[in-house]
């Protein structure tokens, strides 16, 4: 159910156009829904739901998005010629998740290769997609979940951070909405234009585990056992093995090693 539409103007200068939601399967789901309504060209949208019974996450599964959450999904259009820089959204739209968070002084870390967390423990995932609409415009869907306003005390969110529980007062989302479109448009902008390079040093400076032992395990290739090093120009975590070799790993999931 629709509750009000709206724009606001980031700090970067562009406007965002908001729809809102007081209740939605998940808001990728809007999403694919309004771009296949739409004919008109847009430039960013940003979907957010007050509740998602449905949220998606990068590996399949359905999951509730409870009150005190932040749930929402961008509509980015993108020029033909960035097509290749798409496959790096999720890690561009976590980098954005992490500078919002140190905009409120909260430091955090980015998990390889859609995940935010604070002291070891997930405070926002991140899915991204790309679609196109009836007129074959191309578009990347960001999906973004962020604890906010809950009180990670309660049972079921004890391995989790919030907002809340890092600056012990609730926050109003919509300045925190407008303080992540700002990164969004800044730092999409950059990908699109300039490409990943950039962004990929400022990922590489706030690395979950970078310099520790880890595993990164993979349907095609099995499990690679290594010190993290960095993330490379094409995305990927690299591994550096007991033999020396440095291993370059993709489509797949990164653990810690006890």
């Amino acid at each position: 159910m629709l509750k009000d539409n709206a724009y606001f103007k980031c700090h970067c200068g562009q406007s965002v156009c908001i729809e809102r939601f007081l209740c939605c399967t998940s808001t990728q789901d809007m999403a694919k829904v309004i771009l296949s309504r739409k004919n008109t060209f847009l430039n960013i949208l940003l979907l957010i739901s007050e509740n998602q019974v449905y949220g998606q996450s990068r590996k399949g599964f359905d999951w509730l998005s409870p009150p005190g959450a932040m749930s929402g999904t961008y509509i980015i259009s993108y020029p033909s010629q960035a097509s290749s820089m798409v496959r790096f959204s999720s890690m561009t739209a976590a980098l954005s998740v992490a500078e919002m968070l140190g905009s409120i002084g909260i430091s955090s870390k980015i998990k390889w290769e859609n995940d935010v967390f604070v002291d070891e423990c997930k405070i926002s995932g991140i899915l991204s997609e790309e679609v196109k609409n009836s007129r074959d415009n191309s578009y990347v869907l960001v999906g973004i979940g962020i604890n906010c306003n809950i009180d990670t005390n309660i049972t079921g969110f004890e391995n989790y951070s919030s907002i809340l529980s890092k600056t012990g007062k609730k926050l109003e989302m919509k300045v925190l909405w407008e303080t992540l479109s700002s990164r969004i448009l800044v730092n999409f902008g950059e990908l699109f234009s300039s490409g990943f390079e950039g962004i990929c040093e400022r990922i590489n400076k706030a690395l979950l585990w970078r310099g520790r032992s880890a595993s990164f395990s993979s349907h095609k290739n099995g499990t690679t056992i290594g010190i993290l090093v960095k993330i490379d120009e094409f995305g990927r975590a690299i591994l550096r093995e007991n033999n020396g070799n440095e291993t370059p790993c993709s489509h797949g999931s990164l653990k810690l090693n006890a």
